[in-house]
């Protein structure tokens, strides 16, 4: 009797190891990171397909780029054939035209295809400095496009297709990174959008649309393209990969990727849509695009967010005007972590994922983008995910109680799932906004150098490696400016554009994370109790220390704020005093608590983007003594002036 094989619910179902260095030499990385064991893991979770970064220059020869490391394309094939053995696709993320720096030797030869100039201050590494975009509407451009994209797929069998990127953070063709500046809203834009979201979302999102990443906004000066719209010179590159790909391999999925084009053309993009070819799917943003509400008020959902369910009114709006058009629809989302809280191997948030797979079921998704660079790697939330993919459906409480017992081995799950349901109920209060999740202290918070003086020390964005002195100890000031306004909240606050500083302020975190701290304490109690009546089973022990340091790391967040945000709060200098003692005394045990938590797991404050653990067990013996110091100064002071009363 042959075995029935599952039915589907998603294809393709795609995830990614960090551990293959999105930003480096991917291909290289990738043959170490995808060995025959994770790939069988990867089947046996449940996906079919892996992604990796290709450069379309660097891989195959073309006439403007007739030289290339041939070992790329070896690196590839080997990959392909590997994961082939396994059932898994190799899926090519491509990022084109992409742009020169300014320069290469290139534009010697090619000084005709000079297309925008531009830079980025205060980039990633791989993205900073001055470039020149390859001006597409210079036919050349498009041909290449359309060459090396066959060409990829004639020399790669068995590639398993591509999806595209048009509005990224790397220069490509002479819109991307222009902003035009605000204009009249289309009429489509009013029809499309208000079906799925009231005035009161509406109004926040269409302004961004109209106004995002104001300090990058320039003038149009190609001679070329300034007689064409973003929506035509977009819409071209897509056609052009489009047609090379399916000029080599006719049924391999070419993705359209939708990041981030309203810089294109205001939400939902109704134009752009129209003009893709009919042989794409369209793929959209899960939550990108939302709102929620944080203390009673909504604020804008610009990111992956675990704390916002989905599918948001973008997401809607564009798979409406995607399928009116017979085009298929996939989601973009992250199945294991997010920039909420990104160095931890997963964010134990099985409820809430749990019930994002089933809202993608019953939106008729065909498939799903399951991580960005980080957030994929194999664990219990992936493997939830994969089992949500197949038949027979089950339940938000039956596949819960499917991996309490399966991966967990829980004889007796019932604390268990209490636990995972509070940790869902308490990250639905976490304070979301881009540049707080960009640039909080939250995954790192324990190892945060406290003083009494201050500092004008800029905090750092958590997802590279932390600045460190000479000594090698972190650098990192309460610079509020860059995740929280440290003052009272203001109305320009309120217009949900993600280049300005964060919306809220210090009290609306602070009770925020009060709410989601609560709940989160009530989710360890419930687990303590699961371990107690399953014998402490492995997976499940390691799990309970990660909820725990991820209680402590956003705890050790409201003491930065607390404790550097007091001389501001109009007390007087001995309560500020003895509320600093008090908080310090507090973090002093929350540290101590957090060292023997990292050093019994190693991949506790490892952020997978950085390729680094973020603190070690030295930055927290290094804060201990900070904090010793600290205290014993904040006591001598608090004695001296109780002496002074009468």
């Amino acid at each position: 009797m042959t075995k029935c094989r599952p039915a589907w619910y998603f294809a393709p179902r795609i995830l990614r190891s960090h551990r293959s260095d999105c930003w480096g030499d991917e291909l290289t990385s990738a043959l170490v990171a995808y060995t025959d064991e994770w790939l069988r893991g990867l089947t046996h979770a449940g996906y079919d397909s892996i992604w990796v970064r290709l450069d379309l220059r660097a891989i195959v020869p073309s006439r403007l780029f007739p030289r290339v490391n041939s070992s790329s394309l070896d690196h590839l094939n080997r990959l392909v054939e590997r994961a082939a053995r396994h059932g898994v696709r190799v899926i090519a993320y491509l990022n084109e035209p992409k742009a020169l720096r300014a320069d290469d030797p290139f534009w010697k030869r090619h000084a005709d295809l000079k297309g925008l100039p531009g830079s980025v201050p205060g980039a990633a590494p791989q993205l900073g400095g001055n470039f020149i975009r390859l001006c597409t509407s210079q036919p050349a451009v498009i041909e290449f496009l359309e060459e090396s994209a066959a060409a990829l797929f004639e020399k790669t069998p068995g590639l398993g297709g591509a999806f595209l990127i048009n509005a990224s953070e790397t220069f490509t063709h002479c819109y991307s990174h222009y902003y035009p500046k605000p204009g009249p809203r289309s009429s489509a834009l009013k029809i499309n959008w208000r079906i799925h979201a009231p005035p009161a979302v509406f109004e926040p999102a269409a302004d961004l649309a109209n106004a995002y990443t104001d300090s990058w906004r320039r003038g149009m000066t190609c001679p070329r393209c300034v007689s064409r719209t973003p929506v035509e010179v977009a819409a071209e590159v897509i056609a052009a990969l489009a047609r090379g790909v399916h000029a080599s391999a006719p049924r391999a999925p070419v993705i359209v990727w939708t990041w981030s084009w309203m810089v294109i053309e205001p939400d939902p993009q109704p134009e752009l849509i129209r003009r893709l070819p009919k042989d794409v799917i369209l793929m959209s943003d899960w939550e990108r695009g939302g709102v929620k509400n944080i203390v009673g008020r909504p604020y804008y959902v610009d990111e992956y967010s675990f704390s916002c369910l989905g599918p948001s009114p973008r997401f809607l709006a564009q798979c409406r005007l995607a399928r009116r058009r017979g085009l298929k629809v996939m989601a973009k989302m992250m199945v294991g972590a997010t920039h909420e809280f990104a160095a931890v191997p997963y964010l134990p948030l099985q409820s809430l994922l749990a019930e994002k797979m089933i809202r993608l079921r019953r939106h008729g998704v065909s498939g799903f983008l399951g991580c960005w660079n980080f957030g994929g790697d194999l664990n219990p939330m992936s493997r939830l995910a994969g089992r949500l993919s197949r038949g027979p459906a089950l339940t938000a409480e039956q596949s819960l109680r499917w991996l309490a017992r399966s991966e967990f081995r829980a004889r007796r799950p019932a604390a268990l799932l209490v636990a995972w349901r509070c940790f869902g109920r308490a990250w639905r209060e976490y304070p979301f906004s881009t540049p707080f999740v960009y640039n909080g202290p939250m995954s790192y918070a324990p190892a945060f150098p406290f003083s009494l003086r201050g500092s004008d020390t800029p905090i750092p964005p958590n997802y590279h490696p932390l600045p460190r002195d000479r000594q090698g100890h972190i650098i990192a000031g309460f610079n509020p400016n860059r995740w929280i306004n440290p003052g009272i909240m203001g109305e320009r606050y309120q217009r949900f554009c993600s280049s300005r500083p964060s919306p809220f302020d210090a009290p609306v975190v602070t009770a925020a994370f009060e709410r989601l701290l609560t709940l989160w304490r009530r989710g360890l109690s419930f687990y303590c109790k699961a371990l107690h009546d399953n014998g402490s089973p492995g997976l499940m022990s390691r799990e309970y220390r990660l909820a725990q340091h991820i209680g402590l790391c956003l705890q050790s967040t409201l003491h930065i704020m607390e404790f550097h945000a007091l001389p501001d709060d109009g007390l007087a200098r001995s309560h500020v005093d003895v509320r600093r003692l008090r908080i310090a005394e507090a973090e002093y045990a929350l540290v101590t608590a957090d060292r023997t938590l990292i050093a019994q797991d190693a991949e506790l404050g490892y952020h997978p983007e950085a390729h680094t653990r973020l603190y070690t067990e030295a930055d927290l013996d290094f804060k201990l003594e900070q904090l010793k110091r600290i205290i014993e100064a904040l006591r001598r002071k608090t004695r001296r002036t109780a002496g002074k009363k009468p």
